[in-house]
């Protein structure tokens, strides 16, 4: 089945020709009416039975972020006047994505003409027409369901930042009596026989937030005698995937001196090693849990904007220089992180 896009512009002046009104010469001074047919409301006996304006809203989840996201919009031509026809063309202007602010996700339009066993997917967005669909010669009222559906191709939500991603376009169908020399709209271009929809898709992607991967951090073997001469380092690496603003908290460990101040310990039975972790290569910022793992943007947390894409952040620790070490041994510590969003 033919659903290849056919142009206003061609078809209206190939009707004018075979009604012998002499396409070539007046073909010039009508290049501009294709245009006005495209943009005019409903006329004649045609109307768009379903809502001419209808507002429709998809909502991921984190389960199915990564699934293809699909919004049925109804179209239903109905036309009462004899010139009319019973056979349906389609079109659609339309952008191929939703945007969210200066965010976007990939959209295109896909429409099933169930009577007429027609599915075209990824419609044309320039106002071509397809069709027409139906009888050779079926003159008379009638009325046609169609659905247009937005569709967000799988995996193209992945990654994007939270927010509502919007597009609206127009649909407009045209009847014709005929499908003879595949023309849009014979009659239909002539007497308005036509209407439009201007719908609104929305796709929500809510805040979400995952938290990938936690440091194993490991200082290895001390080999000191007596105080430690210098600082000893090591850092780990604390990764998440968040599409909106979040805080990392790290806590205070199952030992630390002073709850939220002084540094941290890792343990070997009653034997206490000290340790603390920060937030800068320099360990001058102390990464713990101060202004609550409930708040974003806690004084104690590590904060970013959260793009939807990975992030990582390295956790780094040290054991401070001159600690006296305690005896030989493995010694451990465990700490909750905590991600607010």
């Amino acid at each position: 089945m033919d659903t290849q896009p056919r142009s206003l512009r061609r078809r209206l002046t190939a009707a004018i020709s075979v009604l012998g009104l002499g396409g070539h010469s007046l073909s010039a001074s009508l290049v501009g009416l294709p245009l006005l047919l495209v943009s005019a409301p409903a006329q004649a006996a045609c109307t768009n039975t379903s809502g001419s304006s209808q507002n429709r809203t998809y909502t991921y989840t984190a389960a199915n972020l990564s699934n293809e996201a699909r919004i049925d919009f109804p179209f239903v031509i109905n036309c009462t006047g004899i010139l009319d026809g019973k056979n349906v063309c389609v079109g659609a202007t339309y952008t191929r994505s939703a945007a969210n602010g200066s965010n976007t996700v990939t959209m295109r339009l896909d429409a099933a003409i169930p009577v007429h066993s027609v599915t075209i997917t990824d419609m044309d967005n320039a106002g071509a027409m397809y069709g027409p669909y139906g009888a050779l010669v079926a003159v008379g009222p009638s009325s046609t369901s169609t659905t247009i559906t937005s569709v967000v191709p799988a995996g193209t939500a992945s990654g994007k930042a939270a927010g509502t991603y919007t597009n609206s376009f127009t649909i407009y169908e045209a009847k014709t009596a005929t499908t003879i020399l595949g023309l849009c709209g014979l009659f239909g271009a002539l007497t308005g026989a036509q209407a439009f929809g201007n719908y609104t898709a929305n796709f929500v992607i809510p805040k979400m937030c995952a938290l990938n991967a936690t440091p194993a951090i490991n200082f290895n073997n001390v080999t000191s005698i007596g105080p430690t001469p210098a600082r000893i380092d090591a850092q780990g690496t604390v990764t998440v995937e968040c599409n909106t603003p979040y805080t990392i908290y790290i806590g205070d460990g199952q030992n630390r001196v002073s709850p939220g101040s002084g540094n941290r310990q890792m343990a070997q039975g009653a034997a206490r090693l000290p340790y603390q972790l920060f937030k800068d290569a320099a360990r001058t910022q102390v990464w713990d849990a101060t202004g609550g793992t409930t708040a974003i943007g806690g004084s104690g947390g590590v904060s970013d904007t959260g793009t939807g894409a990975q992030q990582n952040k390295t956790v780094y620790a040290s054991i401070p220089a001159g600690t006296t070490l305690p005896a030989p041994g493995t010694y451990t510590d465990t700490v909750v992180i905590t991600v607010t969003y």
